[in-house]
């Protein structure tokens, strides 16, 4: 398709911006610009400059789910945002708190809709975002503390030997990890992360490849990032829910999120999932291994919740 041609839909001539003005549900205003192909990124720059000009009368987030990637908060966001008083971000993860926190906070008022809305008032409507790496990165719980001390936070996990396969296939599909196994990239994992903790400035800015691309067996100690965001938040502003009693009890626990940001129960969710990746079985070895590995953070996790997730098999 040449740059400027537009695609061919014989079963809709409206622009994404005629069909979803709010951008698509789930997806904000960014996903509706994926359906522009090859004039998303002239489009997108037009949109961000005229929404820019807009910012200081554009809302911060109500609620973030900080993590955990791999866990389902793909899913998640589209599931919320579903939610007819959820007004979605111009894309999920707006990743300001560690790659964008020096862009200020204007940059990232430009992300959410106007505080006034088209009948005149935003009401009980709330918005918010969802960005993985919060969950891990040193830096983003106190920056978050000092921009949204009244943020609700969500945090969904998956069984860590799981959420750290899918995260390997990911980067592999991704050419983020050239291990050939996914035991060679755990092998492989210590060094990297020791050679990256190094180069780490004190001030937190920094990207981290290897925190963000490489860090299977890290990012499932969840109970350990979590004490740093409980260090700075009470624990009632925080919601913990696992990826499988999501999957499973759904309308149950869609309500128990609704009803933790204050909304009305909603009964009407599309249940795609979002991300689905396919791949072989990981052996029987390596996940045996990985369940002593993640046993004592797992029953730390456990007790502080009170709730044990099903995650013994």
């Amino acid at each position: 398709m040449a740059d400027n041609a537009a695609p061919n839909r014989q079963f809709d001539q409206r622009s994404p911006f005629e069909k979803h003005p709010g951008g698509i549900p789930g997806k904000g205003v960014g996903g509706a610009l994926a359906f522009l192909g090859p004039v998303t990124w002239t489009a997108r720059k037009a949109l961000f400059s005229g929404r820019k000009l807009t910012a200081r009368r554009r809302a911060l987030p109500d609620f973030i789910i900080v993590g955990a990637q791999k866990s389902g908060t793909s899913s998640l966001y589209n599931y919320l945002c579903q939610h007819p008083s959820i007004l979605p971000a111009a894309h999920k993860e707006v990743h300001f708190f560690d790659f964008h926190f020096q862009k200020g906070t204007l940059w990232y008022r430009s992300h959410f809709p106007m505080r006034l809305g088209a009948a005149g008032t935003r009401g009980t409507c709330i918005t918010g975002e969802a960005t993985p790496y919060y969950l891990v990165h040193p830096a983003v719980a106190s920056r978050c503390r000092e921009t949204l001390p009244d943020v609700r936070l969500i945090f969904v996990l998956r069984n860590p030997i799981d959420r750290a396969y899918s995260h390997y296939q990911h980067c592999v599909r991704r050419g983020r990890d050239d291990a050939r196994t996914f035991e060679e990239a755990l092998a492989r994992e210590p060094e990297r992360l020791a050679k990256e903790a190094q180069k780490m400035p004190r001030d937190g800015n920094f990207v981290g490849g290897a925190l963000q691309h490489h860090s299977y067996l890290r990012r499932g100690a969840y109970i350990d990032d979590i004490e740093r965001w409980l260090a700075l938040y009470p624990r009632e502003q925080m919601l913990f829910l696992s990826t499988e009693e999501l999957l499973h009890e759904g309308q149950n626990q869609y309500n128990r999120i609704v009803e933790f940001l204050g909304l009305s129960s909603f009964m009407q969710v599309n249940w795609r999932k979002e991300n689905v990746g396919s791949y072989p079985d990981m052996s029987a070895e390596t996940r045996t291994g990985l369940i002593n590995h993640f046993r004592p953070f797992n029953e730390r996790l456990f007790e502080f919740l009170g709730h044990r997730f099903p995650w013994d098999n």
